[in-house]
């Protein structure tokens, strides 16, 4: 099903590299600099307190989870440039494997 789908719409396995590369960065960003207002729109807070915890409490493991979260979003945003490296290598090297074009002389 996916070679029918890479076919279909003319799709290299190289041009997947790149855009798995954008959107895991994209993800990472996020991560590192907080998440979209956008994406919470009618979602409850995705770290309610327990309800038996104080306020007191509480404060100090969300800011160990604020710190986790963007620990993990550096190492994906690392995750990603590798995706994006891992292409342009592989582009380069297609690009070396190619033949050239005949060059045409006006003489």
């Amino acid at each position: 099903m996916g070679q029918f789908i890479f076919s279909f719409f003319g799709f290299t396995a190289l041009a997947m590299r790149f855009v798995g590369g954008v959107l895991v960065l994209y993800r990472a960003i996020s991560m590192l600099y907080g998440e979209d207002p956008r994406e919470h729109k009618g979602r409850l807070s995705p770290l309610p307190p327990a309800p038996w915890a104080p306020p007191v409490c509480a404060a100090p493991w969300r800011h160990r989870h604020q710190v986790v979260n963007k620990l993990m979003g550096l190492i994906l945003a690392a995750v990603a440039m590798q995706f994006l490296i891992n292409g342009v290598k592989a582009l380069h090297i297609e690009m070396q494997q190619a033949t050239p074009a005949a060059v045409v002389s006006t003489k």
